[in-house]
């Protein structure tokens, strides 16, 4: 972790930087913060002699907050590293209400994801916590006998904490980590990452209900009232992780129909003209053009033709737009000057590429236009181009709604 200058935003506090990543401390977490220093304040209460001042309790309480941060933290930590050391991107590590998360590039060609690589870094958190929870258990048993016992009693109910943290995290339901290698199991069994995230985000859900269940026996065992603040504590874990594991299921169904869906079901037909094509051409091309993917086809304008590299489109045109152009003028208006100007990305793309083999990112972008291709390449000529496209909004909606 490398220092870095505090910067403040509408999502938190930028404390420092692992490389590039920022380490954000949410807004969210001052109220987490707040709740628990008050909850184990009694805690310290009991373990401080009656003559100590009124402050060490609350003292202890602020020092198990700032421990628990660097806990979470370390956790966090470690699953960026071994993220890293399987050369994926990093993207941010955030510290929140209910803990903390670590996101990460979805896809990369040069550096695939696989159930086994998935399994390690969802892995490395837990592990930090075993070992800190070791760490500080040896600390205890070296310095205990000189160690005040409010002190001790601030390094067991830390080591106690990692020890949960650990367990809590390997619950086999999604967002925790335990989801994660249900995940990356079900998907090295059936070979297909979507069925593994929704059985995660299912077995999520049991575990919120499993733990509602618990509270609700604990309530009726005791037979009085669990502390308020503490009920509100769990209250608002147990929405987190039911919207979370909700979240998983969504996301697993939008990547089941990526899987099975490959680029050319989506496309549209496409003309490809040039800037400097007469509107007349373009209206002689549109007409003559044969039914292809889809009933309405799609006009781009590509890049110069002197330009270096493969074309690229730099232009969108409505075929609305063409009739508009009175008779007289068509073949003196160029087809850059109906075009809506486009600045997002060309890729050329095999026509039986499936969306999922695309990578989030570019699959929920709707600035670009896929190009499909029937080969694996680039085309090496204009006498190569593409006759059908895919936009980036075309696969988001799709995604999101199936249709």
């Amino acid at each position: 972790m490398s220092a870095s200058s505090t910067t403040i935003s509408e999502q938190g506090i930028v404390i420092a930087r692992y490389g590039r990543t920022p380490i954000r401390l949410a807004w969210s977490w001052w109220i987490f913060a707040t709740a628990l220093l008050i909850l184990i304040r009694p805690f310290f209460v009991i373990l401080t002699p009656p003559t100590a001042p009124g402050w060490l309790p609350w003292l202890l309480s602020a020092f198990f907050v700032l421990g628990l941060l660097i806990t979470v933290l370390c956790h966090e930590l470690a699953h960026a590293i071994a993220a890293r050391s399987f050369g994926w991107r990093v993207y941010e590590i955030r510290l929140t209400l209910w803990g903390g998360y670590t996101s990460f590039a979805e896809h990369d060609s040069n550096h695939p994801r696989t159930p086994m690589r998935s399994m390690v870094v969802a892995l490395a958190g837990p592990a930090a916590n075993i070992l800190l929870a070791l760490i500080l258990t040896l600390v205890a048993e070296l310095t205990g006998p000189h160690l005040p016992s409010p002190w001790l009693g601030l390094i067991s109910v830390l080591t106690t904490g990692n020890w949960l943290i650990a367990a809590f995290n390997l619950l086999p339901g999604h967002p925790l980590d335990g989801g994660s290698v249900v995940e990356t199991i079900g998907w090295k069994i059936t070979g297909s990452k979507a069925q593994g995230l929704i059985a995660a985000g299912w077995s999520g859900r049991l575990i919120v209900a499993a733990l509602i269940i618990g509270v609700v026996a604990v309530l009726i065992l005791r037979g009085d009232q669990l502390p308020i603040l503490l009920l509100v504590v769990v209250g608002v874990l147990v929405l987190m992780l039911w919207g979370a594991a909700g979240e998983g299921i969504k996301r697993g169904n939008a990547l089941r129909r990526a899987e099975a869906t490959v680029l050319a079901e989506l496309a549209v037909a496409v003309i490809l003209v040039s800037a400097t094509t007469p509107v007349a051409q373009v209206i002689d091309k549109l007409q003559k053009y044969p039914a292809g993917y889809h009933d309405q086809p799609l006009i781009v304008q590509l890049s110069s033709s002197q330009e270096t590299g493969p074309p690229r489109v730099t232009g969108l045109i409505d075929p609305a737009t063409l009739a508009q152009v009175p008779t007289e003028f068509r073949h003196q208006t160029s087809a850059h000057e109906v075009s809506q100007a486009f600045t997002g990305s060309t890729h050329y793309v095999p026509a039986d590429r499936r969306i999922s083999e695309l990578g989030s990112a570019l699959a929920g972008d709707p600035d670009q236009v896929l190009l499909l291709t029937p080969g694996s390449g680039t085309p090496a000529s204009t006498s190569q181009l593409p006759a059908a496209a895919v936009l980036g909004s075309r696969i988001a909606v799709y995604l999101s709604t199936g249709r």
